[in-house]
């Protein structure tokens, strides 16, 4: 199916929208766009663009952009980081800044909190690289919108699927729930209060409304000025009842590989800034196939960041169990950004998330033991030739930063 993916997107049946929905709503039709000016190497290999190479930063979400980027500023200037990750299109869905985009504001997705124009300007009077966050196939806006003709579609009881999550309200610990029947009256016909709720709205990622929407925002965001465009949840949802699952605009012959890829193609089309894209750790260290869609070899035909998701609490213990813990966060980074790298064969540069945060056991280490934990998450990408790193935590609170990060620059 590789094979087949890797090149299919030209030749795929593209089903026109409803009249008068999303090209309307969207606004004049563009421009056509160049040819995609990635560099090519001698065998005309692609080869990703030279600007996106060794950025090393922390991604901040909107409301802290909007709130405190001069102490960010700084705190990338003491390391000798020369980027950062912004949220503006959150996981919801909202667009984050003064966005233009029509559907957007038929659906009510926009929600300013970040003057994108003055973000831009200041990081870059500071040296600092900026890169745009979109998460593309979760969001509330699409899900909802014109009866949820874009969700996905759960088969067994012919409605939008959902993934349900136990509130703490309804129990000490979150538990998950089949959509059917959580949350329902007891016998005495009161509901208890409250018992499950939904966080993610998944769209249909064979739906080619979604691409061309998630495309208008990204070719928006770079003629604003921002370097990069990284799109997040650029997969099929994984957790929940997704035996049931349905994708209503899945096209005769289509795979959830063809998905993906197509709307990578069509966001190629549109934007000419260098484009990344964050994996699953598992999905960067093995070929996947068809799983959740995200095939690296076939990204990278298209992208020029691949950003895996090493997190090491993330991976099963029994996963490289002949190890300290401590240990395999560095043999997680190090191995993992070499079987990345030899998997996209040079199309794209290999820019891995570094988890900065702690979960589960995790949570009883000191401050020297998260120190040391994060610095060899470092020291493995580093070891490995990452071409940089991202710091996450959702927080944005980079308080296991106990040591200067130079030492694992490039």
């Amino acid at each position: 199916c590789c094979e087949v993916a890797a090149r299919a997107a030209s030749s795929i049946p593209m089903a026109p929208p409803p009249p008068g929905s999303l090209p309307a709503a969207l606004g004049p039709a563009p421009e056509p766009a160049p040819p995609d000016p990635a560099p090519r190497a001698s065998n005309g290999a692609r080869q990703p663009r030279a600007e996106a190479g060794q950025r090393s930063g922390i991604y901040l979400s909107a409301g802290s952009a909007a709130a405190r980027l001069p102490e960010f500023l700084e705190f990338l200037s003491h390391h000798g980081l020369n980027s950062f990750v912004v949220d503006l299109k959150d996981d919801l869905g909202y667009l984050t800044y003064d966005s233009a985009v029509p559907l957007a504001h038929e659906m009510g997705a926009v929600r300013p909190r970040i003057k994108v124009d003055e973000l831009v300007a200041q990081a870059h009077a500071a040296g600092i690289y900026v890169i745009a966050r979109l998460v593309v196939f979760k969001d509330r806006f699409l899900y909802d919108w014109q009866d949820h003709r874009l969700a996905v579609w759960d088969r067994e009881r012919d409605a939008p699927w959902r993934h349900l999550i136990e509130t703490a309200a309804g129990g000490e610990d979150e538990r998950e729930a089949d959509a059917e029947g959580a949350g329902e009256a007891d016998a005495e016909g009161e509901s208890e209060e409250p018992a499950f709720e939904q966080r993610e709205f998944w769209v249909d990622p064979f739906a080619a409304e979604v691409w061309e929407y998630n495309a208008a925002v990204a070719a928006e965001l770079a003629a604003r000025g921002v370097d990069e465009i990284q799109f997040d949840y650029i997969r099929f949802p994984s957790d929940g009842p997704v035996r049931r699952a349905g994708y209503r605009h899945r096209r005769p012959g289509m795979n959830r590989g063809d998905a993906i890829e197509s709307f990578l193609a069509v966001a190629r089309e549109r934007v000419q800034v260098p484009i990344g894209t964050d994996l699953f750790g598992y999905n960067s260290w093995y070929r996947s196939g068809n799983w959740i869609g995200q095939n690296i070899e076939v990204l990278s035909e298209y992208v020029d960041v691949i950003s895996p998701m090493y997190y090491p609490s993330h991976f099963p213990r029994r996963f490289l169990p002949h190890h300290g813990y401590l240990e395999r966060a560095r043999v997680i980074y190090e191995r993992g950004v070499r079987r990345a790298q030899h998997l996209v064969q040079g199309r794209s540069y290999v820019r891995p998330y570094v988890q900065a945060f702690l979960i589960g056991g995790e949570l009883n280490m000191n401050e020297e033991e998260y120190g040391r934990y994060l610095a060899q998450q470092l020291a493995g990408s580093r070891k490995g030739g990452a071409s940089g790193f991202t710091l996450w935590n959702a927080s944005n609170r980079y308080y296991m930063v106990t040591e200067p990060l130079q030492p694992y620059l490039r």
